[in-house]
C-alpha cells in the first residue's frame, strides 16, 4: 500500500501520483460518496398557527381585556374567551351560547395551554399587570395598544366581530351566559 495523506482521503486533489497509489478496494474521494445524502436547502414559507404567534396571542389578550368592563378579567374567563376566538368552529359556538341558542357545554372549552406564558409576556411588556385578586387588567400601554388594534379594520377582524356580539362583556355576563357562580 502506498502513501496516503490524510488530503486525499478529506477530498483534496485526487489526480496525482497519490491517487494512483492508493489501493483498489478504497474509493477514490470525488466529492460524495454513494451512500452520502444529498441535501439541499430550499427557503420556504411556513405557515404558522395564529395561537401559535406570540405576536397574535399578545394583541389578542388586549383586545380581549379592552372589552372587559374596567379593562380586567379573570384568567378562567380569558381561558374561554381564548378558546372562543381560536377557530371558526368555537367562535360559531361561543355565539349561540351567548345567544341563548344553545347550552352551554363547558367540558367542550379547554383551556388554553399558552396563556400563562401569554401573560407573563404580556406583564413584561407593561402592557398588563396582575392584581392582587389574580385578575389580569390593562395598563396604560395596553390601553393605548388596544385602540391602535380597534382602530385598525383589516386586523383580528373575525375576533372583534365575535367580541363586539358578545357586550356588554361582564364577569357577571359570562357567568350568567355560561353557568357558574359569581363569587
Amino acid at each position: 500500500m502506498g502513501d496516503v495523506d490524510q488530503e486525499d482521503l478529506r477530498g483534496g486533489p485526487t489526480d496525482g501520483p497519490r491517487a494512483a497509489e492508493l489501493p483498489s478496494a478504497l474509493p477514490i474521494y470525488s466529492g460524495t460518496f454513494a451512500l452520502d445524502p444529498v441535501v439541499h436547502f430550499q427557503p420556504r414559507p411556513v405557515l404558522l398557527a395564529a395561537a401559535d404567534r406570540v405576536v397574535w396571542r399578545l394583541s389578542l389578550l388586549v383586545l380581549i381585556l379592552s372589552k372587559f368592563r374596567s379593562q380586567r378579567a379573570r384568567v378562567e374567563h380569558l381561558h374561554l374567551m381564548f378558546w372562543a376566538l381560536g377557530t371558526s368552529t368555537t367562535r360559531a359556538l361561543m355565539a349561540s351560547w351567548w345567544k341563548g341558542l344553545r347550552q352551554p357545554d363547558l367540558a367542550t372549552v379547554k383551556s388554553e395551554p399558552r396563556l400563562e406564558v401569554t401573560l407573563s409576556l404580556a406583564v413584561a411588556e407593561a402592557l398588563v399587570r396582575i392584581l392582587a385578586n389574580g385578575k389580569a387588567e390593562l395598563t396604560p400601554r395596553g390601553k393605548k395598544f388596544a385602540q391602535t388594534l380597534d382602530s385598525s379594520e383589516d386586523v383580528l377582524v373575525q375576533e372583534k366581530e365575535l367580541l363586539a356580539s358578545l357586550q356588554p362583556l361582564t364577569e357577571t355576563a359570562v357567568w350568567q351566559r355560561m353557568g357558574g357562580s359569581t363569587s
